[in-house]
């Protein structure tokens, strides 16, 4: 981790840029953090997002289930194995396409 820390410093003193600066050079796609929703049928809800997105892209079961679209968008939703919650995980590449996935996605949690 030290190793790191310091090379990043260098980047950034050489650069004469901030880290956060030399972090959107590298960033391509927009994004959301991983964020919770509360649900009484975590189940149901994965059911509801299948139904939804299939018709966009061939769901993958591994872990919840996650979507990747012909865009390169992409969507993960899986249940916490400890908490009635459900993980939403996503990027597109644009904030308007994640703004549309996430909204689907909250329109299946809130139905």
């Amino acid at each position: 981790g030290m190793i790191g820390a310091v090379i990043g410093l260098y980047a950034a003193g050489t650069m004469n840029m901030s880290l956060s600066q030399i972090r959107q050079h590298y960033t391509r796609m927009a994004a959301i953090p991983e964020t919770n929703f509360t649900v009484g049928d975590k189940d149901a809800v994965i059911k509801k997002i299948v139904e939804v997105f299939q018709s966009e892209a061939e769901p993958d079961f591994l872990d919840g289930v996650t979507f990747q679209m012909k865009d390169g968008s992409w969507i993960n939703v899986r249940p916490s194995n400890t908490e009635p919650v459900l993980r939403l995980n996503a990027e597109a590449p644009t904030k308007e396409q994640l703004d549309d996935l996430v909204g689907k996605v909250l329109s299946c949690i809130n139905s």
